[in-house]
């Protein structure tokens, strides 16, 4: 069902994901001096902007996105938006942080964090336009 290449790219993009989400928890408790429920917050908030980055790079697993187009899959653009206003709720709502335990965050981390989607999506885009020029070998 899956083939070496889509194994190491699984593992690739998790590799990365992961580093992105643990790398942004981190940051809010160490760095920024967030409470633990801010931590978490942006640790969700990561792994969910991280995934809709993949999202939109892995809509062609061969193609650029410059040749899918951005905007031929309104489902998607759809999907994306009602994910954005659930995080939204799950960050901001009270009700939503009583019962996930989670905190406001200030709007800097919301532009942190879609550059860490947008860092999947560009590194993904980039492995599919470096492995179209890799020279084919002869077997």
């Amino acid at each position: 069902l899956l083939d070496g290449a889509l194994l190491f790219r699984i593992a690739f993009v998790s590799a990365i994901s992961a580093a992105l989400v643990f790398g942004a928890w981190h940051w809010a408790l160490t760095i920024e001096k967030l409470s633990i429920q801010a931590a978490r917050t942006v640790a969700v908030n990561a792994i969910v902007v991280v995934a809709v980055g993949y999202l939109f790079a892995c809509r062609s697993l061969t193609r650029p996105i410059w040749k899918v187009g951005l905007f031929t899959n309104r489902w998607v653009w759809l999907g994306s938006i009602v994910m954005l206003l659930a995080q939204l709720a799950f960050t901001y709502a009270p009700f939503m942080q009583r019962l996930f335990h989670t905190a406001d965050l200030a709007p800097i981390w919301w532009l942190r964090l879609t550059a860490a989607g947008f860092i999947v999506f560009a590194i993904v885009e980039a492995k599919k336009l470096f492995r179209r020029r890799a020279p084919v070998t002869p077997a």
